[in-house]
Order: structure tokens, then sequence, then C-alpha cells
């Protein structure tokens, strides 16, 4: 979904920028609850606990929202909170903003607001757009790894190890219309 792809992003982001984070940590739920809880924390001289909201009304509500839902979190675990706030279009709330340059501050890592912005709201809007293809292609939720993604991708002329002979891409065309509900990623 966008918000998975989002947090990740954000996680990914951070390692590039030497931080240490933890995505979805499972042993930090809310006061009071099993789960729930941040989907990342960073990990430093100062402990910052994000929660991602993408949301289709101005982030500046979810922004507040998200610190009353906090607070007592913050209490127990003396974490600062981190609500990452954004609209589906990828506008990021000013105070996440604020919040960004903070952390990277703290971090030192004068660039991670700009990268977490920019792969932050790609990631949003790939996610609808995936969002939108599973509905109307009816397919089910798939997550590949990067891993499997550079595997389908990565083609090698010549390279058949099936001994069949390479297919030119008239077809390709051809094979394409009998795949049906397909999504190749």
């Amino acid at each position: 979904s966008d918000l998975e792809l989002t947090v990740q992003a954000i996680t990914n982001t951070c390692r590039y920028h030497n931080i240490v984070v933890d995505c979805n940590p499972k042993d930090l739920p809310l006061p009071g609850k099993r789960k729930g809880g941040p989907d990342f924390v960073l990990w430093g001289n100062k402990v910052f606990a994000g929660d991602v909201c993408i949301t289709v009304n101005k982030p500046n509500t979810v922004f507040a929202a998200k610190i009353r839902k906090y607070k007592s979190f913050v209490k127990h675990t003396k974490a600062t909170c981190f609500p990452f706030a954004m609209s589906n279009t990828g506008l990021i709330d000013p105070k996440t903003s604020i919040m960004l340059s903070s952390i990277a501050h703290t971090y030192n890592a004068p660039r991670l607001p700009k990268d977490i912005k920019k792969y932050a709201a790609i990631s949003c809007i790939i996610g609808q757009a995936l969002g939108i293809l599973r509905l109307q292609c009816r397919l089910p939720l798939v997550t590949l790894s990067n891993d499997e993604i550079s595997k389908k991708n990565v083609r090698q002329e010549g390279n058949n190890t099936d001994g069949e002979k390479e297919k030119s891409d008239s077809e390709d065309e051809e094979d394409s219309e009998d795949d049906g509900n397909v999504l190749t990623l």
C-alpha cells in the first residue's frame, strides 16, 4: 500500500544517511495495547518514534492528532514523537518539515529532509497507482523484494539456459495478450 511504501522509503533513506532505524518495531506498542505503535524508530543520542499518516485532508490536522495519540508513549519511552503527516498528493505538513530539519541536525545529515520529502512523496504516489492497478485488474496483493524485481526485469540477450530460442518483440506482444489479468513489474 502507499503507507507501507512510504514507511519503507523513509527508513531506507535514513539508513542511506547512516541513521540506525527500526522499521515497524513490534516490541514498542502504545501503552495499554498489545500492538500498534510507531511505524519506525530512529535510534541515537536522541530517539525519534515516527508514525506515518497519509490523508486526503489537510496534513496539519493529522499532525496534531498524532501528537495527542503518542503523548503517553513519549512519557513512557522518553522518545520524541515524530508524526510524518502527508497528503495523498505528496504534500508534507510544514510541522513535519520542521521536525525533519531537527532530525537532520541531530544526526548531522543535512540532505536528509530533502531526500525524505522526495522519496516519500514518490513512494506514496506509486503505492496509490499500484492500488488502482490492483483494483482495476483484480490482482492479489503481492510484495516482491528488490532482488526479485531485479531478477524479473533483467533480461540477458542470448543467455537462455532453458535451450529455448529468444523470442522477438512481436512474439512477446502476442504472448502478452494471453496472460489475462497479470501485472508485470
